[in-house]
């Protein structure tokens, strides 16, 4: 509903990006990732310099099991606004970094 309602909103189609790649990601709905990746794609053709987005990118790799993608999306986030850690961030860069 918010997608539609926003289509253009950034922070919007980031979040979703997310949703779906964590329902994927956690088996409750096969086949999404694809939309999944579509979408923040999206979000990143709208504000490629915003961190969340780049946030948003990191949780959706990470989900993917794209590590190094992932890691990559969240080192951007944190250059781009080192003092907002969102989300567990930097936990999550440091369980990526140990399985590398």
């Amino acid at each position: 509903e918010a997608v539609r309602r926003a289509p253009d909103d950034p922070l919007v189609l980031a979040t979703y990006a997310v949703a779906l790649s964590r329902l994927v990601h956690s088996g409750l709905v096969p086949d999404e990732m694809e939309e999944a990746h579509a979408v923040i794609g999206r979000a990143l053709a709208l504000a490629p310099e915003m961190p969340e987005v780049q946030s948003a990118l990191g949780s959706v790799l990470f989900n993917a099991n794209e590590n190094a993608g992932a890691a990559r999306a969240f080192v951007s986030a944190l250059t781009m606004a080192p003092s907002n850690a969102e989300a567990g961030v930097v936990t999550v860069i440091e369980r990526l970094l140990a399985v590398e």
